[in-house]
């Protein structure tokens, strides 16, 4: 079998995170102008203001690196997903997913604190993974990103919505590699791991495709970079816009 020429690759999962750079102002998309690495902002700035802030939960501005401020460091995990249609049914060779866990839109997300940050990221990567199961990417419209960036979600989409291309068990993970992220200038640095599975197998046009290995997985290492503005995080990742993660061999179909 050919490969999945317009299915939803490697490339393209990695397209759908790299569509947050279209967010930043004319500027961003070069080289960042390093300043001295200031501690992240307050994990919550109304308790940060408090007279008696949680320990374990708040820093101040101005502290330290060294303060005692929440680790965050590891995947990025969405807590709560709408799981009223049904019990979740994994893809098959004859159908796809069924009655997918939709994401919540956590607390704080719209927060310009640390919680706030990591809770967007931790609802993008949930996002992805539930457009790369159903196709649908009505739950990133919760991020208040512009529509163009919404379009092309809609197109990377639309063959697994429309029911002609599904996958074994697609997940994207983030994983934040430092407890905190630093900032630098007006933006935040946040060194991170993008984790892409497919699962074993393919389906598209009705046609069962086995997934090589290295069809499956894509594991790569990348910087962060956030910014907040009008009331949300935006983000993209730090000089792999042109690298090329698409695998050399085609996925071998079965007979």
């Amino acid at each position: 079998m050919a490969a999945l020429a317009s299915s939803i690759t490697r490339r393209t999962v990695l397209g759908m995170f790299s569509v947050a750079s279209v967010l930043f102002t004319s500027g961003c998309s070069g080289a960042i102008v390093s300043a001295p690495a200031k501690p992240a902002l307050a994990e919550n700035p109304s308790a940060a203001e408090s007279t008696t802030p949680e320990s374990d939960e708040t820093t101040s501005p101005s502290a330290s690196p060294t303060s005692a401020a929440k680790d965050y460091s590891g995947e990025a995990k969405l807590e709560k997903y709408d799981t009223s249609a049904g019990p979740y049914e994994p893809a098959t060779r004859e159908h796809p997913a069924k009655n997918v866990p939709k994401p919540v839109v956590p607390e704080h997300m719209y927060e310009d604190s640390v919680a706030g940050m990591h809770a967007t990221i931790a609802y993008y990567a949930a996002c992805l993974t539930y457009l790369n199961i159903t196709g649908d990417p009505s739950p990133i419209r919760a991020l208040k990103w512009p529509n163009d960036s919404y379009k092309s979600f809609e197109k990377m989409g639309a063959e697994t919505k429309n029911g002609t291309l599904w996958y074994a068990n697609p997940s994207f993970k983030i994983v934040l590699i430092t407890p905190q992220p630093t900032r630098e200038g007006s933006q935040y640095r946040w060194p991170l791991r993008i984790i892409n599975d497919l699962g074993s197998f393919a389906v598209k046009d009705g046609k069962y495709t086995e997934l090589s290995p290295q069809d499956q997985h894509y594991d790569k290492e990348v910087v962060g970079l956030v910014n907040y503005q009008q009331g949300r995080w935006e983000f993209r990742w730090e000089g792999d816009e042109d690298d090329d993660p698409s695998p050399s061999a085609s996925p071998r179909a079965s007979q």
